[in-house]
């Protein structure tokens, strides 16, 4: 256990020599900002409709000439006016912009940090020769790869929970353990897959196309389920999001579990994936 500790001291240490905790928050700051001036927006043109449509009301009242006539004589036509109830659909909840601008940056830039900061992190080993060192002492490769998992998926835990009270969105404590599950096997995933990739691409130059296709096809789903909602379970970011959507209570109920299942069964995929990668890349010997 001290020498896991140790490890994620090491990591810390590497991240906060390079500034990550500043960029951060940077990107938390603007990303907040983001839903609250788009909160603004929502809200301004609401009053705008509001108001419009109670001046509508107000002529149409005065063209029938009695209150809460339904009928009225007008140019040898007879106009009858029906009010009409906002329309809605119980499995798929209408959602704000804002709502959709939250539940996107939970799925595409918390559950991301992992897949992005592992690569990092592994090629700054590298080029240090701190890694070469490391495979040296009786550490071992389960130790190694525990600690940044634990690293990633915790900074990914605090991230979110930063998210979501600057952004004063709050799904309920009923919520709070689904919440949990999804971000947490979200970031697992796909700090496997960042990990599976970086060890692969040599550094960054050959890792940065690679990694910004797999991110564009993990985005697609947000474009395709409304139409295809089997487009969900098609990603990992797209299981998330499903997932996202029922905890807070604009999607399908019910989709939590589903979404937990599926990235669960993703995950039992990608760990032994990654570990193979890292061990055949990595800790084997006379490698690097």
């Amino acid at each position: 256990m001290k020498a896991f500790i140790t490890l994620l001291r090491q990591e810390l240490v590497v991240m906060a020599r390079n500034g990550m905790p500043l960029v951060l928050a940077i990107v938390l700051a603007a990303s907040a900002g983001s839903v609250h001036a788009v909160r603004a927006v929502d809200d301004a043109n609401q009053r705008a409709v509001a108001r419009v449509g109670q001046q509508v009301g107000q002529q149409v009242g005065s063209a029938a000439g009695i209150a809460g006539s339904e009928s009225f004589e007008a140019g040898g036509w007879t106009v009858t006016v029906v009010e009409r109830g906002p329309e809605s659909n119980a499995a798929e909840p209408d959602q704000s912009l804002a709502d959709s601008l939250v539940l996107a940056l939970l799925v595409f830039e918390v559950l991301v940090l992992g897949f992005l900061f592992v690569a990092v992190g592994l090629f700054q080993e590298l080029g240090e020769g701190s890694l070469r060192a490391y495979r040296l002492s009786p550490g071992g490769q389960l130790r190694w790869m525990a600690a940044r998992y634990a690293l990633w998926v915790g900074a990914s835990l605090a991230y979110a929970t930063a998210f979501l009270a600057s952004s004063f969105v709050w799904p309920g404590w009923q919520s709070l353990a689904g919440l949990l599950a999804v971000t947490a096997l979200g970031s697992l995933v796909m700090t496997a897959l960042g990990l599976t990739i970086a060890v692969f691409s040599g550094g960054m130059s050959g890792w940065f196309i690679p990694a910004v296709g797999i991110l564009m096809v993990n985005m697609a789903p947000m474009g395709l389920a409304d139409g295809y909602p089997v487009a969900y379970w098609l990603t990992p970011g797209g299981a998330a999001l499903a997932g996202y959507r029922s905890l807070f209570g604009m999607g399908r109920p019910g989709m939590t579990g589903a979404s937990i299942l599926w990235l669960g069964t993703a995950a039992v995929v990608a760990l032994p994936l990654s570990w193979w990668a890292v061990r055949t890349r990595v800790f084997k010997e006379g490698r690097r």
